[in-house]
């Protein structure tokens, strides 16, 4: 019992330490959107349009380590650059979003970085203040993919699946 208690004082600490809340570990860093059996331009098209038809703005895109079977979407939305923008020192690194496509034996695995847990990492303890508002662009993201793909499966860190 002592050891469990020292475990949770430790584990506490290090949270409170390292800045990060309660609910920032309850969040998985990524969920997998879907797998599509098609080409990854032809993938990342369909991505990018259902973003911008969900009022997403893309900002850019390019192959991590210039590999062809690689691709990162970054985009963004106006009223979340707003609120990041009142966070100094990293707040903007949260307004920027990101899709992965990986393409393996010709099947293209969509994955997003989990909005939510971008702003609480970036944001802190403002992200409580619009937690609102940022749950709204969380839906709004999920809603603009859902007809890509309803998966939203968590993966990543201890929830890897």
């Amino acid at each position: 019992m002592k050891k469990l208690i020292k475990f949770a004082l430790v584990v506490s600490f290090l949270f409170s330490f390292c800045g990060l809340s309660y609910a920032e570990a309850e969040l998985p860093p990524y969920f997998k959107v879907v797998t599509l059996e098609m080409q990854i331009s032809d993938a990342a098209e369909i991505v990018n349009k259902a973003l911008t038809d969900g009022g997403f703005e893309i900002l850019g895109d390019y192959h991590p380590e210039s590999k062809p079977g690689l691709y990162v979407v970054a985009y963004t939305r106006n009223d979340l650059q707003q609120i990041c923008l009142k966070k100094d020192d990293r707040g903007i690194l949260a307004s920027i979003l990101k899709i992965g496509f990986i393409e393996k034996d010709g099947k293209v695995e969509v994955s997003m970085i989990n909005p939510m847990y971008i702003f609480y990492a970036y944001l802190g303890d403002d992200a409580d203040k619009y937690h609102k508002e940022l749950q709204n662009i969380d839906s709004d993201i999920k809603a603009s993919l859902s007809n890509v793909g309803k998966q939203f499966t968590p993966f990543g860190g201890s929830e890897e699946a």
